[in-house]
């Protein structure tokens, strides 16, 4: 369902730097979303901001933070890792795995910050379409707030496999 109007008052909430651009609000089918630096900042909230946290906490590899070793998921290193031809089966395996840490970092964060809206709390994440096709990978994830919100959105993930 398409986005047609603001009805929650952001003004009083934190706000992150959005860095995950091309998704048109006022559309109701798929788009993909893709990061994007140096661009004229914009601000994100309530569930814009949840997806962006959760994209960079899977897609960030454990390790690589100097002062956040745990941070984040093994997911893009064992894909890489992957032989070329990678089944659908293998990447839910792989989705499951490096989403259950995650989801898990998640809520550990909410139980500690009990004041957080329930639209920047996550629910449910899941894999709901994944294409791999030559080198690129393609996610179709649906994630659940703990307001209810269901959101369905692509990541392509080009030069990956």
């Amino acid at each position: 369902m398409a986005i047609s109007s603001i009805t929650t008052d952001y003004s009083t909430r934190t706000k992150d730097i959005l860095i995950f651009l091309g998704a048109n609000p006022a559309k109701s089918d798929k788009q993909p979303v893709t990061a994007a630096f140096g661009n004229i900042s914009a601000y994100c909230a309530g569930v814009q901001k949840l997806i962006q946290r959760y994209f960079i906490s899977f897609f960030t590899t454990i390790g690589s933070q100097e002062n956040f070793t745990d941070f984040g998921s093994n997911f893009l290193q064992r894909i890489i890792s992957s032989r070329r031809n990678i089944t659908k089966t293998e990447i839910l395996h792989i989705f499951n795995f490096a989403n259950a840490k995650v989801l898990g970092d998640f809520r550990t964060y909410q139980s500690n910050n009990p004041n957080l809206p329930l639209d920047e709390q996550i629910g449910r994440a899941e894999l709901t379409d994944a294409i791999a096709n030559g080198d690129t990978l393609s996610l179709t994830i649906k994630i659940i707030t703990l307001a209810g919100d269901t959101i369905t959105f692509v990541l392509p993930l080009p030069n990956t496999l």
